[in-house]
């Protein structure tokens, strides 16, 4: 009987010492093999998530700095100046204020055709380098090309530092290039935002050029040499796809396996790389695995000993019992191990009884072990793991033995949980189900932070209205539905009116308050289906969907517009907003988004002429005349260097003498083959464009010439008056500008006189009223522009320095016949004269206006009845004659 049972016990411990071993063996070899997959998972997901981010970073810097180019591109383009040595000051002028502006730019610079450097925006830097060796001087110098190009890195002649240009082309009219405008980015700066991130010390960055040439690399190597990477395995993905990843066994820069994440842009030829050498990817789960086997190797060693101990007492009973207590030993170790594994584990008999679970699994669900133990996992489907996702499993095991995938758990809180989950099916040796393991890993954060990625490119951060990425989606969709349905959409283009003024006056952040109000009352107003996105600073889209009768739009319009009038209540203070909205409908006004998007712009530009705060309805004719304006902006630009403006000049007289003792110099555009263009079109057309500006600072330049030709070559000293535009005046610069104008003509500042409207002071009373005094102090004079017609007020009257008050035509024309006018006139004149202004009178037709105006004492007098705009020649004429009757007299 002993004897029976040392077999027994015999038999017993050899099978502990095999089944045990294996079965840890297993089980730590599946979490080993799940580890591994997770990490790399882990890897392959930083990699394209630290690659996306750098291109959004890239985007974003390059995007600011091609924005500055153009801003100095158009400047270069109005200055109307030649790429010549004389004009070195006024380029270095204009280039210095973009300079230290961004600081991806550190520099700005202007090439001549023959690639001779005319000017910089670095501080001392010397402006005459050659560059025509420079590739974006090769490539731009083709006419054929055109728009932005990115060159290879390269080291700056003028600062020293290794950087990559960004360039533009500036085209004579003939199509041959006349300037190239550069603007240097440093590879420092991109390199010190990689360094920002903290990365692994053995993960590089790259920003890579879609030719295969290494932009910026970080870390960087020393010393920095310029490398192309065209035939690389990086390249041949990035041709099959935007954006992805891929692994490499042998890395040709270190000879080791790599992980690598890449994001291309789809606006400029760069694609963002990051590289995770699989060393230390792996390098945490091999610490793990070592971890591991010695574990399992202090845990087979110990229960070999105790099992070699317990075979040599067997002969005794006392064996028999130490033998139990071994294996009880052995036992509480594997549940510890078990306990203490870090993935949540199940283990469930072949009807779906939860046999044991661990802390780990206890602690993600929310469930004490005892809930959970002796419980069918059934019994959990509606908070455990939702139905469908258990029908799935059980298919996948059936079919393949195992299962893995995402799932959703829902814990006894009622929380959701986004897990990955891999469960196994184990036989017998019969091959019947004799049990399942399954393990969970919660992936939550990653998912959300997928989300918010998702979040971040389609929809607009400040309003979390969808961008114009997403409207012009969702438009696409819903004309495909208009069309299967034989429906009408509409587009309602919303621009608020005066944005502007609000940021100016109230700052940035109240702006942003009011835009958000505006997002949530748009989205207020519209029906279930209907979208509405924000496209740009102030500027929304409504997507109406399909509907077969256009005033169901005209409702909505309304609704729109009554919502966006309600007052605003931003920080205690009530303000109040109006948009102007234009309307397209399709079919009739467009069959794609682009074009519904354009002639809707075109309608919002038509309400907006139409005096704001309303809305219009598209049609043909808008669009013949946004044809119309944007070819005569076209033709404007170009109109002073190609010498289509000429100056008008009409008299002012003294009252009693009428002898002229000045001029007003008045723009006329002279088009070929479309004769005199009125004043009244091209004049709104350039303020509203910016044009104004650079036309302004001709207008002045020429009038200065004239009036200093006429004083030089007759003697004849006459007041010239010169219309100043409120964007002129706000300009920087603007003093220095006509200081410049000055000693440049030669013209005596006492023989200027500058014209500028109430409407520009009002815009910003404190720098008008600083920049008068400073022309002031120049020794020229100011008069006030159709005085009356803006925002009168004699508070700010006696604060400016003006020499004159003109009385608007609009008072004079109707004098002495009308009383109202009378009393305006004589009121005028009398607070002029208290405050120590002389008066001048515009649009005097009649003698009897005369009359009525020497009786109030009105000091000069301008208008069609003295002489009507005359070209420069019959306007010395006048001057001669004028001066020769004063002689006589």
């Amino acid at each position: 009987m002993q004897s029976s049972k040392v077999k027994g016990a015999r038999a017993s411990l050899i099978a502990l010492a095999i089944v045990v071993p294996l079965l840890y063996v297993a089980f730590a070899l599946a979490s080993i093999i799940q580890d591994y997959q997770v990490t790399l998972q882990k890897a392959e997901l930083e990699a394209r998530s630290t690659s996306t981010a750098l291109s959004e970073h890239a985007n974003r810097a390059i995007g600011e700095a091609d924005r500055f180019l153009m801003s100095a591109v158009a400047e270069v383009e109005q200055s109307g100046l030649a790429p010549i040595r004389q004009n070195e000051a006024q380029f270095h002028a204009l280039l210095m204020k973009y300079t230290g502006k961004l600081p991806q730019i550190l520099s700005i610079s202007l090439i001549d055709g023959n690639g001779d450097m005319v000017a910089t925006g670095v501080y001392g830097a010397g402006t005459r380098a050659n560059v025509s060796d420079r590739d974006y001087f090769h490539y731009l110098s083709n006419p054929a090309n055109s728009g932005m190009f990115i060159s290879h890195p390269m080291i700056s002649r003028t600062s020293g530092q290794w950087i990559f240009s960004i360039a533009r082309r500036i085209s004579n009219p003939d199509g041959s290039l006349k300037m190239i405008v550069v603007a240097g980015l440093p590879i420092d700066y991109f390199d010190r935002f990689y360094h920002s991130l903290g990365v692994d010390k053995e993960t590089r960055l790259l920003l890579v050029h879609a030719d295969g040439t290494i932009l910026v690399e970080s870390p960087a190597r020393s010393p920095y040499v310029v490398k192309n990477i065209a035939n690389s395995p990086l390249l041949l993905h990035y041709k099959q796809a935007l954006s992805g990843s891929f692994r490499v066994d042998i890395n040709t820069a270190d000879g080791g396996a790599r992980d690598i994440g890449y994001a291309g842009s789809s606006i400029y030829p760069v694609l963002a790389v990051a590289s995770l050498s699989r060393d230390e990817v792996l390098a945490p789960w091999r610490k793990r695995v070592e971890q591991s086997v010695l574990i399992g190797v202090f845990t087979v060693a110990l229960l070999l000993a105790l099992i070699a101990l317990l075979w040599r007492q067997l002969k005794q009973l006392l064996a028999g019992q130490r033998d139990l207590e071994g294996k009880n030993e052995s036992l509480a170790l594997a549940a510890q191990v078990f306990e203490t594994s870090l993935h949540a584990v199940a283990i469930m008999s072949s009807d779906g009884a939860i046999l044991r679970v661990n802390k780990a699994l206890s602690d993600m669900s929310g469930y004490a072990t005892e809930e959970l133990v002796g419980r069918n996992v059934s019994s959990f489907e509606s908070s455990y793991i939702e139905p469908r996702a258990r029908n799935a499993i059980v298919r996948a095991l059936f079919a393949n033995g195992m299962w893995q995938g995402e799932s959703r758990l829902r814990t006894k809180a009622g929380n959701e949980l986004t897990v990955k989950q891999s469960v196994s099916m184990l036989r017998d040796a019969n091959g019947a189900v004799r049990s399942y393991v399954a393990i969970f890993q919660d992936i939550t954060e990653q998912k959300l932070s997928e989300r918010r990625l998702h979040q971040l490119a389609h929809f607009d951060v400040l309003t979390n209205l969808p961008n114009r990425r997403t409207f012009s989606e969702r438009i696409q969709h819903e004309i495909d539905l208009a069309v299967r349905r034989n429906t009408m959409l509409a587009v309602v283009f919303i621009d608020i009116d005066h944005f502007k003024t609000i940021n100016d006056s109230l700052g940035h952040a109240t702006g942003d308050l009011v835009l958000q109000a505006v997002a949530s009352r748009l989205r207020f107003c519209l029906r279930v289906g209907d979208t509405v996105a924000r496209i740009g600073g102030d500027e929304f889209v409504v997507l109406l969907e399909g509907n077969s009768k256009v005033d169901t739009f005209e409702r909505v319009a309304t609704k729109l517009a009554e919502s966006l009038a309600a007052p605003i209540e931003i920080a205690g203070r009530e303000m109040y907003v109006a948009a102007s909205m234009g309307i397209s409908v399709f079919p009739q006004d467009g069959a794609d988004s682009e074009t519904l998007l354009r002639n809707a712009d075109t309608a919002m530009y038509r309400a907006k002429m139409a005096g704001r705060n309303c809305w219009r309805f598209f049609d043909e004719s808008m669009a013949h005349h946004a044809n119309r304006r944007l070819e005569l902006e076209m033709a404007l630009r170009r109109a002073a260097e190609r010498c289509e403006l000429v100056l008008h000049f009409q008299p002012q007289c003294a009252m009693g003498s009428r002898r002229i003792v000045g001029v007003e110099a008045l723009l006329r555009w002279q088009r070929p083959l479309h004769g005199m263009i009125s004043p009244m079109e091209f004049i709104p057309l350039a303020e509203d464009s910016g044009i104004i500006v650079a036309i302004g600072d001709w207008v002045l330049l020429a009038a200065c010439t004239q009036a200093a030709a006429w004083w030089r070559e007759g003697q004849i000293g006459v007041r010239m008056a010169v219309n100043i535009a409120a964007k002129q005046i706000h300009h920087k610069g603007f003093v220095e500008l006509v200081r410049d104008t000055l000693n440049k003509t030669g013209l005596p500042p006492e023989l200027l006189e500058l014209e500028i409207t109430e409407s520009s002071i009002i815009e910003n009373v404190e720098e008008t009223v600083n920049k008068l005094h400073q022309l002031k102090a120049l020794g020229i004079s100011v008069a006030i522009d159709d005085f009356g017609t803006g925002y009168s007020s004699l508070s700010y009257l006696k604060q400016l320095p003006v020499d004159r008050l003109k009385i608007d035509r609009s008072f004079v024309k109707d004098t002495p016949d009308d009383a109202d006018d009378c009393a305006i006139v004589r009121t005028i004149i009398a607070m002029s004269h208290n405050l120590g202004l002389s008066v001048i009178a515009e649009g005097v037709e009649s003698e009897r206006q005369i009359d009525f105006l020497r009786a109030q004492h009105c000091d000069e007098i301008q208008g069609y009845l003295l002489s009507v705009p005359v070209p420069a020649a019959q306007m010395t004429e006048m001057l001669i004659e004028s001066n020769r009757k004063s002689a006589v007299a």
